[in-house]
C-alpha cells in the first residue's frame, strides 16, 4: 500500500493513515461508524476486558474460516456469504450471553448488597464508603461494578454522573429502582437506610415471581429448543443411514437454496419463540 500510494503521488495519501496491517484499517474504518461504539458499550457490560479490535479481529477470522468451508463444500456465492455472516456473527453473540449471564448474576447478588449497604449506613458510614465496602467484600460482577463507582467517586465524578455511568455499565431494572430511590433521597431527604431495605424487598420478591414466571415458561423454551435443533438431528440421522439423498443438499442448486433458505428461517423462528416465551416481570 506505501508502494502504490508513492507511485501514484495521490494528494489524498496525506490524509490516509498507513497501518501496519489490513486489520488495523479495518479497525479505523469501524471506529468511524455508530455501532463501534455500541460494541464498545457491550464488551464493558459483558465484561470483556479487552478492546472491541479484539471482537472485530475474530469475527474477521471467523468469517474467512466461513468461506473456506462453504467452498470446500461448493456452496454457491449467495449461500457461501451467508454462512460466513452467520459464522462472523458468533463473537457479538457470544458478547450478549456473556451480557445477559453477568445481569442475571448482578440482580441476584443486588438485594443482599442493598441491605448491607443500609447495615453500613446505620453503622455510621457515608454512601461513598458503603461503595467501596461493596466492592471490597462482594463478588464479581457487583463488587467490580461498585467499585469503579467508588473510584469515581473519589476522583472528584459528581454522584449523580457516577451513578449514570454505573447504570450504562449494568443496564438492570433493579438497579434503576435503586439509583432513582436513591436520587430521590437525596433530593427530598428520608432515611436511606428504610429506603434501601424496602428497594431490597422489592427486588427480592420481584425475583421470586421471575423465577416462578420462568419455571411456567420452561417447556415452551424447551419446545424452542427441540424445533430448532430438530432440522441438524434429522439431517445426521439422515447422513448417516443414507449419505446419498442427503448429499443433494449440497450438490444440487436447489439444495444450495434449502441451505440459504434454511439459515435464514431457522434463526427467524428462534428468536420468534424466544420473544413469545420471554415474559418480562
Amino acid at each position: 500500500l506505501q508502494q502504490l500510494l508513492r507511485k501514484s503521488n495521490l494528494t489524498q495519501a496525506n490524509d490516509i493513515a498507513l497501518q501496519d496491517s489490513p486489520l488495523d484499517f479495518l479497525h479505523n474504518y469501524c471506529a468511524k461508524t455508530a455501532w463501534y461504539k455500541h460494541l464498545s458499550l457491550l464488551c464493558i457490560q459483558s465484561g470483556f476486558h479487552r478492546s472491541p479490535d479484539k471482537v472485530i479481529d475474530r469475527s474477521a477470522l471467523i468469517f474467512i474460516i466461513g468461506l473456506i468451508l462453504s467452498l470446500i463444500f461448493w456452496v454457491s456465492f449467495f449461500p457461501l456469504l451467508l454462512i460466513a455472516l452467520i459464522f462472523a456473527c458468533f463473537p457479538i453473540l457470544s458478547l450478549f450471553r456473556e451480557r445477559k449471564k453477568r445481569y442475571a448474576k448482578f440482580e441476584e447478588q443486588l438485594p443482599e448488597a442493598l441491605e448491607f449497604l443500609s447495615r453500613a449506613l446505620l453503622s455510621g458510614n457515608g454512601i461513598a464508603a458503603g461503595f467501596t465496602m461493596l466492592g471490597d467484600e462482594f463478588a464479581s460482577p457487583l463488587g467490580d461494578e461498585f467499585k469503579i463507582t467508588s473510584e469515581q467517586l473519589n476522583y472528584g465524578l459528581p454522584f449523580p454522573e457516577a451513578l449514570d455511568q454505573l447504570n450504562a455499565r449494568v443496564d438492570s431494572r433493579d438497579l434503576g429502582f435503586f439509583i432513582v430511590s436513591l436520587s430521590i433521597q437525596r433530593d427530598t431527604g428520608g432515611n436511606l437506610a428504610d429506603i434501601l431495605n424496602i428497594t431490597a424487598n422489592t427486588i427480592r420478591e420481584r425475583i421470586k415471581l421471575k423465577g416462578k414466571v420462568e419455571v411456567l415458561a420452561s417447556e415452551a423454551k424447551l419446545s424452542a429448543k427441540l424445533l430448532t435443533s430438530l432440522p441438524f438431528i434429522l439431517g445426521c440421522i439422515l447422513a448417516m443411514t443414507n449419505y446419498n439423498y442427503v448429499a443433494l443438499i449440497w450438490t444440487t442448486p436447489q439444495g444450495h437454496t434449502l441451505i440459504g433458505t434454511a439459515c435464514v428461517l431457522i434463526p427467524l423462528g428462534w428468536i420468534w419463540m424466544s420473544k413469545i416465551v420471554n415474559i418480562k416481570v
